[in-house]
């Protein structure tokens, strides 16, 4: 071609520019890149922690004696002087070189002020860094007035063997000897009359403790007491994160709590529709209402944890019994104070969990009813029972709460911690590297069991994030699908079955025949737990030191536990699984009524109570595999939030299908329009059809006369029948209708039979008929087996297909409209705490150095 040859004319300024910035970002580059390499020269995180303010206990200081701390490397010489010494440093002026201390390097000058012989704050109390001025030896103490061969006039003081130097008991140089000045005066203040904070001058000490002790200076000795000098075992494990986890889950319910109580209605026509105005109308509402209710799970998780670690250590024998009365306390404080929380929703199970644990007290021969009644207020639970239960909820039982804690940390602060040896330091050697007082085989809580538990939080913190973000019913478990229901007092629930950490005792109470009985057995079973400090006779603590017996029956314990809770979640109308339960209710009881003979009979190792809890847990599984199997098997939905054009399709087939019998009264215009990207125009014209305003929910067209007339009753609102039923239940029941005569409507269902409403999309799928299969006994119906389409709808299968999961794929967004922003907001969540636990981990591995 012609221009074969041409080539473009250079650009020298575009070379220029790209010449000037890569020459900047790569000087950029280095000099960040140096910047590791510099600072690695500065002090290490090591030497300025040795560099911080120490403190000093002088509360056990006696005349004559002297308490040696390090700062910065150095010996720190605390000395009580007593008032013959203090006499005799009048007459030593004359033979000391600087008397009146006129270096002013070698002491604040605030530790003059009083007096400049005595070279201290307080008279009787020297500080003094011990470094002989010369050469930086440490001089012995002679404290005695006496005598000695290096001064016949000795007063008392320093003398240093290595050449000779001599110092007053102010630390004041002598003439004639090698040393130049005076020892050195540490900066140093009171924080009250017993403790001294070296290294911090008085004048700058203004930092939120100091400022806060100046005007309340009894809270600074209750945390040194409890945190600062609280000396913990050195070798706690995993185990013992989960007492400090459950104050931050505690932390947790009391700020959430606090903030749902403003937008929670206390009255039975308004209460559920209260907690849905949080979840959908209050800003980021949703969030805090499933931090309450995760909380709740995770609070029973780690006090369960909690408590057994407490039987595996034994933590509760001699001088612990009070630590573990209290601890149970708590425990049956925390359930009555779950079970009010509970009720507050006004869900279905919400209100037949509390009409039937209520109606439990009625087995009470004599005033049984009378009791029950009064609990409620009414024959019924209603208004009175739920704002009796707020305001326990709400103000009584968390201060109840709150006062045993207290009690419980104060117990166990007294006595001291145990540990997974079951060896108690309190009793060993005394001095460490903190405090010549405290066991030599313990340290501070704070810092360094502050921040190891610390990175258990983070952890907790994470799990949390997940559950709350990815999963905040938990399968059911943590927020009950029979909840999302509002309660109906005219309708009783398949099966009425409680919280899962109240299932133990509950199968306990459901597999005794009569209900006395029953209700005896329930709370016996939390009752023999306060006795466990007086029936384990055991002389080790620790079941780490124990024998086989102790630990396979502990085991058991466990697993039966474990099972029971299983056994409580279901519906209890498995004669074989009634019979399992009674014989794990035997062998609970069992494990502590023979406790005070088993832990005497520790030395033997029957391995056959071993096998029994192999056995035991293998059955557990089998039990939790065949709790999984069973029920219909439902279509798979794939619904996919995040697709706005599915659910822009769905809210106009649910307008067009839907919306004629079923109201979504949770679920207002405007929040549709805006979380479906459709202006408020959009959504007047296309989705209302009822003349409501954009700001009202979405309303049902039919007459309320009309529906009974139809129907029997309103059909139900559908704005959380996903959270109830699940969308792959709607996406399956939408597919399963057909035809069938016997119906008053000529309709039936597949999945749930009998059903009382029409087929809504006959149009579009066609009409369906059911293929029967062989009846399992005379008279009995025959089974559907299958399903056909035997006259064409106007769309084909695909399209009606696309159009099930479009309608199932808005009602999941109806039932939680914020379900996307949630997910998509506990990435970052994750992320950051994973982070944040991260540091906490380096910081707690930097600190731990000292321990190690």
């Amino acid at each position: 071609m012609a221009n074969d040859g041409v080539h473009d004319p250079v650009n020298t300024g575009r070379r220029r520019f790209l010449t000037a910035t890569t020459a900047v970002v790569g000087a950029v580059g280095v000099g960040f890149t140096a910047v590791p390499f510099i600072k690695s020269w500065n002090p290490s995180a090591r030497a300025k922690l040795a560099g911080a303010p120490v403190v000093a206990d002088i509360s056990a200081l006696q005349e004559g004696q002297r308490l040696i701390v390090e700062w910065r490397g150095q010996p720190i010489w605390i000395v009580k002087r007593s008032k013959a010494i203090l006499d005799a440093l009048h007459g030593l002026d004359g033979r000391l070189k600087d008397p009146e201390s006129g270096e002013k390097d070698q002491q604040p000058e605030y530790v003059l002020k009083q007096n400049p012989e005595l070279r201290s704050i307080k008279p009787e109390i020297s500080v003094l860094v011990g470094l002989c001025t010369h050469l930086g030896c440490s001089p012995e103490m002679v404290g005695e007035i006496r005598p000695e061969p290096y001064d016949p006039q000795w007063k008392g003081g320093y003398f240093c063997p290595c050449h000779k130097s001599r110092f007053d008991m102010s630390g004041r140089v002598f003439k004639d000897v090698p040393a130049p000045i005076n020892l050195k005066v540490p900066a140093h203040h009171y924080q009250d009359d017993n403790t001294i904070i070296i290294g911090v001058d008085p004048r700058t000490a203004t930092g939120v403790a100091d400022w806060v002790n100046a005007r309340a200076p009894g809270l600074m000795p209750i945390y040194r007491k409890h945190v600062s000098e609280y000396y913990a075992p050195k070798n706690f494990n995993i185990w013992y994160y989960f007492g400090s986890l459950a104050l931050l889950v505690l932390v947790n319910q009391i700020v959430t709590g606090i903030f749902l109580t403003m937008h929670y209605k206390t009255n039975a026509a308004e209460a559920f529709a209260s907690i849905e105005y949080i979840m959908r109308d209050v800003e980021w509402g949703w969030l805090i209402r499933y931090m309450h209710s995760t909380g709740a799970s995770l609070f029973f998780i780690v006090v369960y944890l909690h408590m057994f670690r407490g039987l595996l250590y034994g933590s509760y024998q001699k001088p612990r019994e009070l630590v573990w009365i209290l601890g149970m306390l708590i425990y049956l404080v925390l359930m009555a104070e779950a079970f009010m929380g509970y009720v507050l929703p006004w869900g279905q199970m919400s209100f037949w969990g509390a009409k039937v644990i209520i109606s439990l007290f009625g087995a009470i021969p004599v005033i049984g009813n009378g009791l029950t009644e009064w609990i409620m207020g009414d024959y019924l639970p209603s208004d009175a029972t739920l704002n009796r239960f707020f305001a326990l909820h709400v103000i009584a039982l968390p201060l109840v709460l709150l006062l045993l804690v207290v009690l419980h940390l104060g117990a166990l602060h007294e006595v001291g911690s145990n540990n997974p040896d079951g060896v108690e330091i309190k009793k060993g050697p005394k001095g460490n590297r903190w405090s010549p007082n405290a066991p030599t085989d313990g340290i501070p809580f704070h810092p360094y069991y502050t921040l190891k538990d610390g990175v258990g939080a983070g952890f907790l913190l994470i799990i949390a994030a997940f559950i709350i973000f990815f999963a905040p019913a938990f399968g059911g478990l943590f927020l009950e699908h029979d909840n999302f229901t509002e309660a109906n007092r005219l309708v009783t629930p398949e099966h009425i079955k409680p919280v899962w950490y109240y299932t133990p005792y509950y199968a306990m109470l459901r597999v005794v025949p009569n209900k006395l009985g029953g209700v005896i057995v329930m709370f016996s079973a939390i009752a023999i737990l306060f006795l466990v400090p007086w029936l384990d006779r055991a002389k080790v603590k620790s079941y780490r030191y124990r024998g086989w017996l102790s630990r396979g029956l502990l085991g058991m314990f466990v697993v039966c536990f474990a099972w029971l809770m299983v056994i409580g979640s279901g519906p209890g109308t498995d004669a074989h699984e009634t019979y399992v339960g009674r014989v794990l209710t035997f062998l609970y009881f069992a494990f502590f009524i023979t406790m005070p003979i088993w832990t005497r009979l520790d030395k033997t190792k029957p391995r056959w109570m071993v096998r029994l809890a192999l056995a035991a847990a293998l059955m557990l599984g089998s039990t939790l595999a065949m709790a999984a199997e069973g029920g219909t098997k439902l279509l798979q939905a794939g619904n996919d939030l995040g697709d706005r054009a599915s659910l822009q399709r769905g809210a106009q087939l649910y307008m067009n299908y839907c919306s004629g019998c079923h109201a979504l009264k949770y679920l207002r215009y405007s929040r549709m329009g805006e979380d479906l990207g459709l202006s408020e125009e959009e959504v007047m014209n296309n989705l209302n059809f009822t003349g409501s305003a954009v700001g009202d929910p979405v309303p049902v067209a039919m007459p309320k006369e009309q529906a009974e007339k139809w129907f029997g009753k309103m059909p139900p609102d559908l704005s959380l029948i996903s959270r109830v039923r699940g969308s792959d239940w709607i996406y399956t029941y939408l597919k399963s209708f057909y035809l069938d005569s016997s119906r008053p409507l000529g309709w039936n269902n597949a999945l749930f039979a009998n059903a009382s409403m029409p087929n809504p999309l006959w149009e579009m799928q066609g009409l369906q008929h059911a293929v029967h299969g062989k009846a399992e006994a005379p008279g009995m119906d025959p089974p559907v087996t299958g399903l056909r389409i035997e006259s064409p709808g106007s769309v084909d299968a695909g399209q009606y297909d696309q159009a099930v999961r479009d309608i199932t794929n808005f009602l999941e967004y109806a039932g939680e409209p914020a379900a996307l922003k949630r997910q998509q907001l506990g990435v970052w969540v994750i992320l950051f705490l994973a982070l944040l636990t991260f540091l906490v981990y380096l910081l707690k591995k930097e600190y731990w150095k000292d321990v190690h």
